[in-house]
C-alpha cells in the first residue's frame, strides 16, 4: 500500500513540474511590444498623423540608421544572430511606427508610438531598441533632446 502512495507521489510531483514548466515556456513565448511615445500636435488631422507616421517609419528604415541601432544595442550577440546584418533584418521587420494617444496632465494627446515588437523572452535585448531609435527620431526630426527629468537639478 505504502508503494502505491509513494508511486501516486511521485506521478504528482511530475505532473507539478512538467506543467509549471509548460506554464513557464508559454509565458516566455507571448507576444509583448516595448514602445516608446512621442506627443505630436493635436491639432492635425487623422490622415496627416498616419502619413507622419508612415514617412517617420520609411526614414527609421534605412540601413545606415538601423546598423547604428544594432551595434550601439549588441542586438546580435543579445539575440545570438551570426552577425550585424541580420539583426538588422530582425530588427527592421520587428520596428513599427503607429499613431497613438498619451495621457498628460493637461489631457489626452495624440503621439506616435515608436517601438519593436517581439516574443517577451527576446526583450532583454530587443527591448532596448526604443529609447535608442528616439535619439535617431530626434536627429531626423530636428528636435533637440529633452534634458532627462530624472537627473538632480542643482540649486
Amino acid at each position: 500500500m505504502q508503494r502505491w502512495i509513494v508511486l501516486g507521489l511521485v506521478a504528482v510531483l511530475l505532473l507539478g513540474a512538467g506543467g509549471a514548466a509548460g506554464l513557464w515556456t508559454y509565458k516566455q513565448n507571448r507576444p509583448d511590444r516595448k514602445w516608446v511615445r512621442l506627443p505630436i500636435n493635436p491639432k492635425l488631422p487623422p490622415d496627416q498623423k498616419e502619413e507622419a507616421a508612415s514617412q517617420l517609419k520609411e526614414k527609421l528604415l534605412d540601413d545606415k540608421i538601423m546598423t547604428k541601432v544594432a551595434d550601439d544595442i549588441h542586438l546580435a550577440e543579445g539575440m545570438k544572430l551570426g552577425s550585424t546584418q541580420e539583426a538588422v533584418a530582425l530588427l527592421k521587420q520587428r520596428l513599427f511606427v503607429e499613431v497613438g494617444s498619451v495621457t498628460l496632465p493637461s489631457g489626452e494627446t495624440p503621439c506616435l508610438n515608436i517601438g519593436v515588437s517581439g516574443k517577451r523572452k527576446e526583450m532583454d535585448s530587443l527591448g532596448k531598441a526604443p529609447t535608442r531609435i528616439l535619439d535617431d527620431v530626434f536627429k531626423i526630426l530636428g528636435i533637440k533632446k529633452p534634458a532627462d527629468a530624472s537627473a538632480p537639478k542643482s540649486f
